[in-house]
C-alpha cells in the first residue's frame, strides 16, 4: 500500500512514493478547497489537451490524465525522465470530489493507493 500524509495547514506532504506525492501536491496547490466544477469541466472538454496550473502542468492522453510537477525543470513539456503520475479520467473526478469534501473539514489528510484504489481520509490532528 502507498500512503501520502498532507498537512494542508503548513503545505507539508509526507508520502511513500514518488508518484503519489505528485498527486498530492496536485491536490493540495491546485484542487485545494476550490469547487473541482472547473476541473470536471476541463476534463471532459476534448477542445483543450493540457493545462498549466499552480503545482502541475496537466495534459489528456485518451481516457487518461497525465500529471506532471514543475518541480523537475521541464515546466511544460513531455520527457521521458519526467516524473509523472498517471491516472484514469473518471477516477481523477472521483479523487477531486473526495478530496474537496475531507479538505473542507479537516487540516490531515492521509491518501491511500492499493491496486489502483485511492481512499482519502481526513483528521483533526496527525495521529496516524
Amino acid at each position: 500500500m502507498k500512503i501520502s500524509i498532507v498537512e494542508s495547514l503548513y503545505k507539508n506532504v509526507y508520502a511513500s512514493s514518488k508518484e503519489l506525492s505528485i498527486l498530492s501536491y496536485f491536490l493540495m496547490d491546485d484542487v485545494g478547497g476550490r469547487p473541482i466544477n472547473s476541473l470536471v469541466n476541463w476534463l471532459n472538454n476534448d477542445n483543450y489537451e493540457s493545462a498549466v496550473l499552480n503545482y502541475s502542468y496537466i495534459k489528456k492522453n485518451g481516457s487518461k490524465v497525465l500529471i506532471y510537477a514543475f518541480y523537475d525543470g521541464y515546466e511544460r513539456e513531455e520527457h521521458k525522465d519526467r516524473d509523472k503520475f498517471e491516472i484514469e479520467k473518471d477516477e481523477l473526478i472521483k479523487i477531486a470530489k473526495q478530496w474537496q469534501d475531507v479538505y473542507s473539514k479537516y487540516i490531515f489528510m492521509k491518501i491511500t493507493e492499493e491496486d489502483g484504489i485511492f481512499n482519502i481520509i481526513g483528521a483533526h490532528k496527525k495521529d496516524w
